[in-house]
């Protein structure tokens, strides 16, 4: 992505872009943190609310499908680009994929126990990846209904005690 690309995606001009961030790598790096901040917020508000494991994995998969949907055009920097993150900033989030994962593999055993971990992180996972996908994928993002789908979607992977072979 040039900055011309850049500039125009945010209502300016690409050279402009140099007035805030010195490099392409500052904007990555300020993208990604700002992606995760607000991934960050959503789940934090769907964890603050009372109810059952159950009710808690309802709110956090409305929450991911939320942020993902809203924030589509930062899904691919946090699926696609953490690798061009200076060292410190890809180990940081790294580290937060790897918890937010954990964090959905716990919730999941609490809603389904004695699921295998591995299974568990297999399910959140493609979970996660259909989200990503459906936000990122041009026609699909126009369905007024996307969000309902994928959380239907979500919670049939999710609970499925017997997954397709």
């Amino acid at each position: 992505m040039s900055t011309d690309d850049i500039g125009e995606a945010a209502g300016a001009t690409g050279p402009s872009i140099y007035k805030h961030f010195p490099t392409k790598t500052d904007l990555l790096v300020a993208a990604v943190m700002r992606g995760g901040e607000q991934r960050r917020a959503g789940t934090a508000q769907a964890l603050a609310k009372p109810g059952t494991p159950r009710q808690t994995l309802d709110r956090l998969l409305r929450s991911y499908i939320e942020f993902t949907l809203s924030q589509s055009h930062l899904i691919g920097l946090l699926i696609g680009e953490l690798d061009q993150l200076p060292e410190k900033e890809r180990k940081a989030a790294r580290q937060n994929q790897r918890e937010y994962l954990a964090l959905w593999v716990r919730l999941l055993d609490e809603v389904r126990p004695g699921l295998d971990t591995a299974e568990a992180r297999i399910v959140v996972t493609a979970v996660l990846t259909v989200i990503d996908n459906a936000a990122r994928t041009g026609s699909t993002g126009d369905r007024t209904d996307l969000a309902d789908r994928l959380a239907e979607l979500g919670t049939a992977l999710l609970l499925s005690e017997n997954p397709p072979a």
